[in-house]
């Protein structure tokens, strides 16, 4: 299969985020790591690829429960039948410790795509304890999620007004694709448009410029009047649901935002046509050491750094 020389340019409020913390980070993971997966092991493109399939266990916790999640409402969809919350709680956990032995066996050091956890990587030990607080997390995300009137709103709602999130994944705006898909949307009988985002980590903020980008998508995709639209995020641990009507305001300055952010990343481009980033010297590094620590890539900023790899210490959970 052939590739193209760069990757192609879009728009995320992930990738915004990523641009917004450290320019250098943003190299590496939209830019420096294409085409490592044919590169020799010792070369950037290669190390960067690798690193960039890293995760770490908070969301490595977060994707595998909205996995569960998903699953579990396609299964709904399909034959009108819900398990019991334990019984979801229990396929996550399986679907942990598999990913946590193979990230433990070091799969990466010949697939760089495979399980990789950065608490490994930088020799993070874990405790019984913390292990076992994770397990426990795991029981209360989804206790939590039944208990949750958003979710009781999807099993009481015609599995029919389910919309795909996929349809809803992307838009464009001055030509440029902007990525973004809610884990849940439904159109209610009342002929309102409702968008739902499970969250297992701490609140921060309101959250409304994610549900912002999101009614975004839902009137141009769409076609519903900001009146119509409303977003939610449900915190599962400890339970919290922020959200309602999503303003035309906000979905006007949601997009004057992203037009901004699309117009400073472009600044960072040698050659419009074909995504050529400028040089890596050009992303200037952040000076914010306790970003440099949360980073996957610390190790090609920091060449002196030997990280360790995190001893074999026995299975998750």
């Amino acid at each position: 299969m052939a590739f193209n020389d760069y990757p192609s340019f879009s728009w995320s409020l992930s990738r915004k985020k990523v641009f917004e913390t450290c320019k250098r980070q943003y190299y590496f993971q939209y830019y420096g790591y294409w085409g490592g997966w044919n590169a020799p092991p010792a070369s950037v493109a290669y190390r960067a690829y690798r690193l960039k399939n890293m995760t770490t266990l908070p969301m490595l916790l977060g994707s595998i429960v909205h996995e569960v999640i998903e699953d579990a409402i396609k299964g709904y969809s399909a034959s009108g039948s819900i398990p019991e919350y334990f019984q979801l709680a229990y396929e996550a956990r399986k679907r942990l410790s598999d990913f946590w032995e193979r990230s433990l066996a070091k799969e990466w050091k010949l697939k760089p795509k495979s399980p990789n956890l950065f608490e490994h990587g930088v020799g993070r030990e874990f405790t019984r304890e913390q292990r076992g607080e994770v397990r426990e997390q795991i029981v209360r995300c989804f206790r939590n999620l039944y208990d949750s009137e958003k979710f009781r709103l999807v099993l009481d709602t015609n599995p029919e007004s389910y919309r795909v999130p996929e349809r809803l994944a992307s838009t464009r705006i001055d030509g440029v694709e902007v990525f973004g898909v809610p884990d849940m949307a439904l159109r209610t009988a009342d002929d309102a448009q409702i968008i739902i985002d499970w969250k297992t980590g701490k609140q921060r903020g309101d959250g409304q410029d994610q549900l912002s980008t999101y009614g975004l998508f839902i009137t141009r995709e769409l076609g519903f009047e900001p009146c119509r639209i409303e977003g939610y995020l449900v915190y599962l641990d400890p339970l919290a649901e922020v959200g309602g009507t999503i303003s035309a305001e906000s979905i006007k300055s949601a997009e004057e935002n992203a037009r901004k952010s699309i117009l400073d990343m472009i600044s960072y481009i040698e050659d419009r046509v074909v995504n050529k980033p400028k040089s890596a010297e050009h992303f200037p590094k952040t000076t914010d050491e306790n970003e440099c620590k949360r980073c996957f890539f610390q190790e090609l900023c920091h060449r002196d750094s030997a990280l360790k790899l995190f001893p074999e210490a026995g299975v998750f959970p």
